[in-house]
């Protein structure tokens, strides 16, 4: 969602066209400022225009994170039960996606088996350039409006190419150490879990502390949020057991 609101920022949507914006620091004219909101005043047009977007936007993860996400997720588990089975290399490594393709080939036609693979391919190099730019977006933006609030030579987005190209170079070492996939998508997810525990934790502390009383979270929303936080730092808090009682050889290293 904060991603998601850059680029509407960045396409001069809305206030967008107020606010510095990530360009090409070759060919864009950048602005040094950080793009720093404010909070609107509690009147009564803006309640009604946020009571508006919030009833769009509850319909709108409702239909697509909820049921369109859940709807997905259900029928990819039945195509793989249904092409290869429970196998026992699943959860180890990650042969039983070429076994899944070659399961396809057999049942499709040889041509659906080569046809999986690079739809495969093409969905995971979007997915890692997607999650490539929304973090050089928040963490450009975060920089700026705080610790680099003040530089003149860091724009946001100088702060964008620098963390794109660090992760890919980052990237690219790590693949040439040799770890395992597998491996790789432990310590990812875990990440993950982390960063998602986090900030579920600051977004409802910033909601509850910093917004007017028509926009906080309210009745159940703000509870669900500390369990949601709870969920997820969890997994974090069983892998560092792990590290600490076994150390790497816990995840194949």
């Amino acid at each position: 969602n904060l991603c998601q609101s850059n680029y509407v920022r960045d396409k001069g949507m809305g206030m967008g066209i107020h606010i510095p914006n990530i360009v090409s620091p070759i060919t864009g004219e950048e602005v040094a400022a950080p793009s720093l909101g404010y909070v609107p005043p509690s009147t009564e047009e803006n309640q009604r225009r946020f009571r508006g977007w919030w009833k769009v936007a509850n319909q709108e993860h409702l239909l697509t994170f909820w049921f369109l996400g859940a709807l997905l997720l259900v029928a990819l588990c039945v195509l793989v039960n249904s092409t290869i089975g429970i196998q026992e290399n699943i959860g180890t490594s990650l042969d039983f996606v070429k076994d899944w393709g070659e399961g396809l080939g057999e049942r499709i036609a040889p041509w659906f088996e080569e046809f999986f693979f690079v739809a495969g391919f093409v969905m995971l190099l979007s997915t890692n350039i997607g999650i490539m730019d929304y973090v050089g977006r928040i963490t450009g933006d975060s920089l700026k409006v705080t610790v680099l609030r003040n530089s003149e030579f860091w724009s946001e987005s100088k702060l964008y190419v620098t963390v794109v190209w660090i992760m890919a170079i980052g990237g690219a070492i790590l693949i040439w150490t040799g770890l395992q996939p597998i491996v790789l998508l432990v310590i990812a997810s875990t990440g993950g879990f982390f960063v998602m525990a986090f900030y579920s934790t600051l977004l409802n502390f910033l909601n509850r502390r910093h917004l007017p009383e028509f926009a906080k979270l309210k009745g159940w929303r703000s509870p669900i949020m500390v369990l949601v936080a709870l969920f997820y730092v969890l997994p974090s808090l069983y892998v560092a057991y792990l590290l600490v009682t076994q150390g790497p050889s816990a995840f194949g290293l």
